[in-house]
């Protein structure tokens, strides 16, 4: 008779985020129970139970490990020398366009929910989001418009979400189109801090079909911003907050 192998906690932990992560991209976080997670890996209720008190305790832990993860990359790029390659400064709206690409995990945790209770898990991803936009938003711009990452942090997500979700995304040319839509909407020349790298401007490059699709799909859902965009306590964000549930 084969002896099943063991796993260690450390093991059998990430196995659980695993197949939680795919599970609520799949069917949304609200629809998923821990009695579905442990079907996926062939064990029981009680086993995850062990590690997860419920399904809210892991999503905070998915949302944590993967915004640090992507906070970790864009610190990266802020601190990266210009280079013959690009006439972008590191710490650009460029570079917090890609880096979030890149994360396409977090992208679509970050759109499997839809209770208050994950609005309020979500809230705290975007709030990190906002305060890396304004690392990367020219000071005179966020003098004139002091609300401008909360727009440009719903633009930028659900943006790159829908182009994440292609076959073969431009997300180069997605991030050259966001930039020039960003700076040029709020009223700011193309100079911002590339003049201050002493670099010049450079036009956006051509944007595909498909981006200006995911743009404009953007720019109507800024119209409302949406229910969990908004910033906590704002009108918008409102919603009635039932007890949190327990352990499912």
């Amino acid at each position: 008779m084969v002896q099943r192998q063991r796993l260690s906690a450390d093991i059998r932990r990430e196995q659980i985020l695993d197949t939680a992560r795919e599970l609520f991209g799949e069917r949304g976080f609200d629809q998923v129970k821990m009695a579905d997670i442990a079907e996926r890996l062939h064990t029981s209720r009680p086993n995850i139970y062990t590690y997860y008190a419920s399904t809210e305790a892991i999503l905070d832990v998915l949302l944590d490990s993967l915004t640090r993860a992507w906070i970790k990359r864009l610190d990266e790029m802020h601190a990266a020398p210009l280079n013959g390659e690009t006439d972008y400064p590191a710490g650009s709206m460029r570079d917090t366009v890609l880096a979030l690409a890149e994360h396409r995990d977090l992208l679509l945790l970050l759109h499997s929910g839809g209770g208050p209770g994950f609005y309020e898990r979500r809230a705290r991803v975007y709030r990190d989001l906002e305060a890396h936009i304004v690392r990367s938003l020219p000071p005179e711009l966020l003098a004139r418009w002091p609300h401008a990452p909360l727009t440009i942090r719903a633009l930028v997500i659900s943006t790159v979400y829908e182009l994440v979700q292609g076959d073969d995304p431009d997300i180069g040319s997605a991030a050259d189109l966001i930039e020039h839509v960003i700076l040029s909407s709020f009223g700011e020349p193309l100079t911002g801090q590339r003049a201050q790298a002493g670099k010049g401007n450079r036009k956006a490059a051509p944007a595909s079909t498909k981006v200006e699709k995911a743009n404009g799909g953007a720019k109507k859902e800024l119209a409302a911003v949406g229910a969990g965009c908004a910033r906590p306590g704002s009108a918008t964000a409102q919603a009635p907050t039932p007890a949190s549930k327990n352990a499912r």
